[in-house]
């Protein structure tokens, strides 16, 4: 099996997530369990796949080596409502 490295992202930086499983998102309820996120930012658009959940308002999506969702973790991101609507994401 060859593994692929994960596209490269900036840490730190926002990301506008564009869908939720192919859904504008409207409640952090949204992320809950097994989800593939859209996101944009400075390195472009980016697929994010992994298990994700809610606590104290945020989300924390683990995101996984595999395109179904699986495999090993690859980076965490934290999910959070923009100021200008929606919500960005970005690597913890």
């Amino acid at each position: 099996m060859t593994y692929s490295p994960p596209a490269p992202v900036v840490s730190g930086v926002p990301y506008a997530v564009l869908d939720v499983d192919g859904r504008t998102p409207r409640t952090v309820d949204d992320f809950v369990g097994s989800v593939t996120l859209t996101v944009e930012g400075s390195t472009g658009r980016h697929v994010v796949r992994g298990d994700a959940a809610v606590r104290d308002g945020v989300v924390r999506l683990h995101e996984k080596s595999d395109d179904d969702g699986g495999g090993k973790d690859v980076r965490t991101w934290r999910v959070t409502p923009s100021d200008a609507g929606g919500f960005c994401a970005e690597t913890v």
